[in-house]
């Protein structure tokens, strides 16, 4: 077994261990997270012309 095919059996093991829902709470618990970073980390005008 070559080892790209171990990376590919040990990948496929992995994504069909779980199910659409799993994928799908997965998907907006990070969607969600990565707005709430965004938000909190944006940068906000201060006034030198800059465009912020």
């Amino acid at each position: 077994m070559t080892p790209r095919s171990k990376r590919d059996t040990r990948h496929y093991r992995y994504v069909s261990t779980y199910d659409v829902g799993y994928w799908a709470r997965s998907f907006m618990q990070e969607l969600k997270r990565t707005c709430n970073d965004h938000v909190r980390k944006r940068c906000w005008g201060i006034r030198f012309g800059l465009n912020f």
